[in-house]
């Protein structure tokens, strides 16, 4: 058998695969390799992460081939450390294929072929077992729009896609925009940079400028602050929610306040 391998990242390997004969002439053997004979792609286990092409937050629309789920809009953030994505999907009741749920992508390559984006994610999900860890490869075509990005997605530990369109399951990314930094925390509260709650259990940081406060989860929250002393302050938190607009609903913050 002669194969004929390929490096795309140093995590990803591609190969193809003559018939198996007893010939010795493995020339001749190699070329028989065709243009249609299907394309293997190797993942390494315990690979070093990437930082994952599609930065920052967005509202997407997906379809798993019996029709679009856009309303209620899920939602996908990247995280601080750059190399993860969390999809949150939202079920849409007259679309089949579509449910509730949560899932993370731990990117470990991205390259491009000709015109086409590809990158490539662990993905994990809740109450994932260990054997899992090999058949959880996924891989990705990307096309940025005006709007945001189309993307596609294997349905199994293969690389066999071509355009950003066609897939086990497609996506229609909006990015979410993103504050200009003009709305800025009180000065007293910008003197510190960090602060711990009461209970010891979340870590709050401002950025430099003071226009952001990080919390260990990822979305978006109403907030109301109140000083109490030079070093103490109040936070009253409401959910949090996937997009910016249902933050401070009232619904959602007075009436559930932590």
């Amino acid at each position: 058998r002669c194969l004929s391998m390929h490096s795309k990242h140093r995590n990803i390997l591609q190969y193809k695969a003559s018939r198996c004969v007893p010939d010795t002439n493995f020339k001749q053997l190699c070329h028989s390799i065709s243009v249609d004979d299907p394309l293997r792609t190797l993942f390494r286990l315990n690979s070093s992460p990437e930082e994952c092409p599609l930065s920052g937050h967005f509202t997407f629309s997906y379809s798993r081939g019996h029709g679009s789920c856009s309303y209620p809009r899920s939602s996908l953030s990247q995280c601080g450390n750059g190399s993860s994505l969390v999809f949150r999907y939202q079920a849409c009741p007259d679309v089949k294929g579509s449910e509730s749920g949560e899932e993370r992508a731990h990117c470990i390559a991205s390259w491009r072929e000709g015109s086409t984006n590809y990158f490539v994610a662990r993905m994990e999900k809740p109450q994932a077992k260990p054997s899992d860890v090999e058949t959880g490869f996924r891989c990705f075509v990307y096309k940025k729009n005006y709007s945001g990005f189309e993307v596609s997605m294997s349905g199994e530990a293969e690389c066999k896609l071509y355009t950003a369109t066609e897939g086990q399951t497609t996506f229609v990314l909006n990015k979410l925009r993103v504050g200009d930094g003009s709305c800025m925390y009180p000065s007293w509260m910008r003197t510190h940079r960090t602060y711990l709650s009461m209970d010891g259990l979340q870590r709050f940081h401002i950025n430099h400028k003071g226009s952001l406060i990080s919390i260990s989860l990822s979305g978006y929250r109403c907030m109301s602050v109140s000083r109490v002393s030079g070093s103490l302050a109040v936070l009253r938190l409401g959910r949090i929610t996937h997009t910016q607009e249902d933050a401070c609903n009232t619904r959602l913050f007075f009436n559930n306040v932590k």
